[in-house]
C-alpha cells in the first residue's frame, strides 16, 4: 500500500469512445520507515467507453496496456544504507472503471479503481481528482 500521483490525458470522440494516456508514480514510506522501501512507476495507453448515466455523470471503463518497473530497496532497520536493491520491469494487460462527475461544461471531478496484473501479483490503484475539458 502506497500514496501514488497521477497524470493523464485523454480524447472523447463525439460518439463516446475514450482514448487516454496516464503515467503514475509511488513510494512506500511506511515500509522506508521500516527498514526498506518501494518505487513503482507506471505508463498506460487505454481505450473504452463513456456511458452517460445523467447530463453530468459518466461511467467509463477502458482497457490497455501498462509498461510498468517496480524497484525495492531492503536496508537495516532504521539504517538507510541500502543492502539488497532489486528491479523489475514489464508489459501487461491493464483495466480500468472511472466515474466522472462535472459541475459545468469544462471542469469537473473524478474517481476510479485501476489494475495491472502481472505474473507475480498485481497492482492497483484508488484514484480521485479533477478534470478539465477543453
Amino acid at each position: 500500500d502506497t500514496f501514488a500521483g497521477e497524470l493523464g490525458a485523454g480524447y472523447r470522440f463525439a460518439n463516446n469512445v475514450v482514448i487516454e494516456g496516464s503515467g503514475s508514480t509511488g513510494f512506500n514510506v511506511t515500509a522506508f520507515l521500516l527498514g526498506g522501501s518501494y518505487e513503482f512507476q507506471e505508463a498506460r495507453v487505454m481505450a473504452g467507453y463513456a456511458f452517460p448515466v445523467t447530463e453530468k455523470l459518466r461511467l467509463v471503463p477502458t482497457a490497455g496496456v501498462s509498461v510498468w518497473q517496480l524497484e525495492a530497496v531492503e536496508s537495516p532497520l532504521l539504517f538507510f544504507v541500502p543492502f539488497a536493491r532489486q528491479t523489475t520491469s514489464g508489459t501487461d494487460a491493464a483495466w480500468r472503471l472511472a466515474g466522472e462527475y462535472y459541475f459545468n461544461e469544462r471542469f469537473g471531478a473524478y474517481f476510479s479503481y485501476s489494475a495491472t496484473r502481472p505474473d507475480f501479483g498485481s497492482f492497483s490503484l484508488l484514484s480521485f481528482g479533477m478534470k478539465v475539458q477543453f
